[in-house]
């Protein structure tokens, strides 16, 4: 933001892109697009106000890389928001900007104990499990030991088998993806198992890969989006078939192996003065 004034109820704004930010990709960069929402500060308060709802929007003009911004209340906690470029070109224009009010911690607006994390917990030992036949999907190199049969599209896998992703190279959340749209498109009603070492940390001393918690994050959204679909099996050892097994006979979505021990995860309150320390 390079300048923002008042005049009586309507508030104006400069604002502009650094020279290295590139804006490639982006109609109306969101940058640009916040530095022009900051001049609703000026408007007062007690609390800043917060976007909350865009009515009306609609963009006229592409690659703008600065903008001159007049912004208007347009009803109670809410204000209209006109940008033109240099030229007076119209780029941007939301009929109505409908603001929330932000509560700060601490305030009685927010419960201090309102934190929460992920705990793994033990899991039982599971139940008898009828035994299942398993493929690899990806090829041999994907194998890690397991010693399955190899198949490079679900289509091929025969009609029971389950089938085993393994995730170990950078390349993994990009193959997962493409392999579980694969799974997906192919409607196969056996669960797929998506195998994974050291990919989310379980204990303190686990140190998590990358690439590979990256392929946890994109099958979890993929789980919320197809429940019972999918499972995900992160170890810090050789998995066997009896692993896998196991971990399907358990229920959980998500599991992980330490040692002899299996894990799944838990959403727990936030230690009360860990979350000061955050505060």
């Amino acid at each position: 933001m390079r300048a923002a004034w008042r005049s009586g109820d309507e508030l104006f704004a400069e604002v502009a892109l650094a020279d290295a930010v590139p804006t490639d990709g982006f109609q109306l960069h969101p940058a640009l697009l916040d530095a022009a929402c900051q001049a609703m500060t000026l408007a007062g308060g007690d609390e800043p106000g917060l976007p909350f709802l865009w009515s009306d929007a609609e963009l006229h003009a592409h690659g703008a890389r600065e903008l001159f911004v007049r912004l208007a209340p347009a009803g109670p906690d809410a204000m209209s928001i006109t940008a033109v470029d240099h030229e007076g070109t119209l780029v941007f224009r939301a009929g109505r900007l409908l603001t929330r009010p932000f509560a700060r911690p601490g305030t009685g607006a927010v419960p201090a104990d309102s934190l929460f994390t992920v705990d793994w917990v033990p899991l039982p030992e599971p139940g008898p499990a009828a035994d299942r036949e398993w493929a690899v999907l990806d090829g041999p190199e994907a194998d890690h030991g397991l010693g399955l049969p190899a198949f490079t599209e679900p289509s091929a896998v025969p009609p029971g088998r389950s089938i085993v992703l393994t995730a170990a190279d950078a390349s993994a959340p990009h193959r997962i993806l493409a392999a579980v749209q694969a799974v997906i498109a192919a409607d196969r009603p056996e669960p797929l198992m998506v195998l994974t070492h050291h990919a989310v940390a379980v204990r303190p001393s686990d140190e998590p890969v990358p690439d590979r918690a990256a392929v946890w994050g994109l099958l979890r959204t993929a789980q919320s989006e197809h429940p019972g679909r999918f499972v995900l099996l992160d170890s810090d050892r050789p998995v066997t078939t009896a692993d896998l097994r196991d971990a399907l006979a358990t229920g959980e979505p998500q599991v992980a192996l330490r040692g002899a021990d299996r894990y799944a995860p838990r959403l727990t309150r936030w230690p009360s003065r860990a979350g000061a320390a955050l505060r």
